[in-house]
C-alpha cells in the first residue's frame, strides 16, 4: 500500500516479489508490517548500485492496492532522469594529441599495457604513471613532452617528478634497430613476458632485496626481445613495476614486473 507521503506498507512479511523495494527505501518500522520510506536520498543510492526506477514503477503499478502516488513517480523519475549527469572515474595521466596522433599510439603493439582510453579526438587517459607514459609512447615511436598541470612544457627538473625515474635507454626503440637474436626468438621471448610466463619468483625476491637493500642480477626483456641483465638494488614495487637502481649508479629505472627476469 503507497501512500501520498511517500511511505509504503507491507503486510506480514515480504514475499520475494516484494523485496525490490526495500533497496530504494528506509525501514521506518517493522512487526506486523513493514513500513518503508522513500527519499530523495535512497533513490540516488539504489540508482549508484544500478538499479532501474522505470522497472520499479512497474512492479508498484502491479503489485500495489492503492494507486501510485504521482509524488513518488516524479520522484523517481526525476532522480533517474538526473543520474549520471556527472561520471567520475580514475586516472593517473591525460594524454593529448591531434587525432591522428592518438591513432598511432592507440593503434600500436607498443601501447597495449598502457591501455588508453579515448575521452575525446585530442584526449586519452590512462591509469598508469606519467613516466611509463613518455616511455611507451617512445617505444611506439612517437617524441612525447612532459607538461605541467597547466598544460605548458616542463623542465628536465620539473618533468622529473612526473616520472618514477629516468626512462631506461635499453627499453626504448624508436627507429626500429635490427633485432640482436633471430625474429623468431624475439617474438616468442617477447609474448612469453606480456602473457606473465617469467618465473613467479620475480615479485617475491624483489621484495626480500627491498626488505634487506641488497642488490640482485635483474633481466630485462626489451622490445626487440633481447635480454639485458643489470645488476641492481631493488627500491620498490608498485603497481607492478619495480623500482630500482643499477650497482654503481645514482640513477633510477621502472620496468613492467613480466618484463624481468632473475638471473
Amino acid at each position: 500500500m503507497l501512500d501520498a507521503d511517500l511511505t509504503a506498507v507491507i503486510p506480514g512479511r515480504p514475499a520475494e516479489r516484494l523485496l525490490p523495494p526495500l533497496d530504494w527505501t528506509e525501514v521506518i518500522s517493522h512487526g506486523g508490517a513493514l513500513t518503508l520510506r522513500f527519499s530523495a536520498a535512497t533513490v540516488r543510492r539504489a540508482l549508484g548500485d544500478g538499479r532501474d526506477a522505470e522497472a520499479l514503477l512497474a512492479l508498484l503499478e502491479d503489485v500495489s492496492r492503492s494507486p501510485v502516488p504521482q509524488a513518488l513517480t516524479y520522484l523517481l523519475r526525476d532522480e533517474q532522469r538526473r543520474h549520471g549527469r556527472v561520471q567520475v572515474s580514475r586516472a593517473s595521466t591525460v594524454l593529448t594529441a591531434e587525432p591522428e596522433v592518438l591513432d598511432l599510439l592507440q593503434a600500436a603493439s607498443e601501447a597495449v599495457p598502457l591501455g588508453p582510453h579515448r575521452l575525446a579526438p585530442t584526449v586519452a587517459v590512462t591509469l598508469s604513471d606519467p613516466g611509463f607514459a613518455l616511455q611507451i609512447a617512445r617505444q611506439a615511436g612517437l617524441s612525447p613532452q612532459a607538461v605541467g598541470p597547466d598544460g605548458k612544457p616542463v623542465s628536465e627538473e620539473l618533468s622529473h617528478s612526473l616520472r618514477p625515474g629516468p626512462v631506461d635507454p635499453d627499453l626504448v626503440t624508436v627507429e626500429g634497430p635490427e633485432p640482436r637474436i633471430p625474429a623468431a626468438e624475439a617474438v616468442a621471448r617477447i609474448r612469453d613476458a606480456e602473457e606473465g610466463g617469467t618465473d613467479l619468483s620475480v615479485t617475491d625476491r624483489s621484495l626480500d632485496a627491498i626488505a634487506r637493500s641488497t642488490a640482485i642480477p635483474l633481466g630485462i626483456v626489451d622490445g626487440q626481445g633481447g635480454v639485458v641483465v643489470k645488476q641492481a638494488l631493488p627500491l620498490s614495487l608498485e603497481g607492478g613495476r619495480p623500482r630500482a637502481r643499477e650497482s654503481g649508479s645514482q640513477e633510477e629505472f621502472t620496468v613492467l614486473v613480466h618484463r624481468v627476469t632473475l638471473g
